[in-house]
């Protein structure tokens, strides 16, 4: 379970290398176990790429897709599978966290990032202070409404 664990994680940094946001969410997402998935917004593709404007491929694709977590409709007991180590569900959490930033889901991005930088991740400490930073900016004007 481990060793998929960290195969599944590799994946995901090479997803979100290669500009696919939503199929990084879902490979970690796979990771965590924890029924966060991708809904794509308005009939456009998950990741966004048409094709046009290849300038804009450095950048990240904004609303494109919204990410939600969906409750699970039935639980199962007990599992019999192995604990995935916290560093392993660290880098899951953290990678995720800029895979739902690039999706354009500020709150989303946070809440992995906390998650990530609670577990012990310093780079995910980083990403998080510079999130709420960035976050408290665009956010203050949208709280008075």
């Amino acid at each position: 379970a481990v060793e998929r664990a960290t195969c599944r994680l590799h994946e995901a940094l090479c997803l979100l290398k290669d500009g696919r946001p939503g199929d990084c969410v879902e490979a970690c997402t796979d990771v965590l176990e924890d029924d966060v998935t991708v809904v794509p917004l308005d009939n456009q593709s998950e990741n966004g790429d048409d094709g046009a404007d290849d300038d804009a491929s450095e950048q990240p694709t904004q609303q494109a897709a919204v990410v939600k977590i969906i409750p699970a409709t039935t639980t199962t007991g007990a599992s019999n599978k192995p604990a995935i180590p916290a560093q392993i569900r660290a880098r899951a959490h953290h990678r995720r966290a800029k895979a739902r930033l690039a999706l354009g889901d500020l709150d989303g991005a946070l809440e992995d990032a906390r998650s990530a930088a609670f577990m012990g991740d310093r780079n995910a400490v980083q990403f998080y202070g510079r999130l709420m930073r960035e976050g408290s900016a665009t956010t203050t004007g949208a709280e008075l409404s």
